[in-house]
């Protein structure tokens, strides 16, 4: 039911290096930031490609990993800095297939008193809806 954004490809977004130079299992990603038409984020949507080293992107333990990366998202999103802590992440895998970049799209339901509930869903470079999540986590100012 679901169809993915039309959106450009990921030799089209820009490189986001420091983001993952900081090792474990970030540092094992590439990631690139997909523009909204009024910039990224500004329509309380972020949408990220992710390529990995290691297992393939469709497997479900990588594609949980890619849904875990919502701080990344508020922050694009509410354009500062910030850090999460998981009060609860549910991944639903649809299919399994491997590719080697994955769409991440993340939208931001709410924050309010700290906490942020996001909806995100991951789809093959051609558009096939790998899995959907979502989590609930408490926002904080990212340390320095």
């Amino acid at each position: 039911w679901v169809e993915a954004p039309s959106v450009p490809g990921p030799e089209d977004c820009e490189v986001e290096p420091a983001l993952f130079t900081s090792g474990g299992v970030r540092s094992r990603f590439e990631a690139r930031s997909v523009p909204d038409r009024d910039g990224v984020g500004r329509d309380g949507v972020s949408r990220w490609w992710f390529r990995a080293d290691g297992p393939a992107l469709g497997d479900p333990m990588m594609l949980a990993v890619v849904l875990d990366f919502v701080p990344m998202a508020l922050s694009t999103v509410l354009d500062r800095p910030l850090f999460g802590s998981s009060l609860d992440n549910t991944v639903r895998v649809v299919e399994r297939a491997p590719t080697d970049w994955v769409l991440a799209e993340f939208a931001l339901d709410s924050v309010a008193r700290g906490i942020a509930q996001v909806n995100a869903r991951a789809f093959t470079s051609d558009g096939l809806l790998l899995a959907v999540g979502s989590q609930t986590c408490v926002v904080t100012d990212r340390p320095s």
